[in-house]
């Protein structure tokens, strides 16, 4: 894995990460909460959406 920081300010920080995304980095991610955001690519970002979305109906 690779991983660098692009951008970095007050309010957040931008970092790239050149990794094959495993169960536990995706788990690892969830553990993040509202706290981070996935920008790309688009499939990991459909499917932490498509948890997320699973998860608040579940407790909603």
């Amino acid at each position: 894995m690779s991983q660098e920081e692009i951008e970095r300010n007050p309010e957040y920080s931008i970092f790239t990460l050149n990794l094959r995304p495993t169960f536990d980095f995706v788990q690892e991610l969830l553990s993040l909460g509202e706290t981070a955001e996935v920008l790309a690519p688009k499939t990991l970002r459909k499917e932490i959406a498509r948890i997320g979305k699973t998860v608040w109906k579940r407790n909603g």
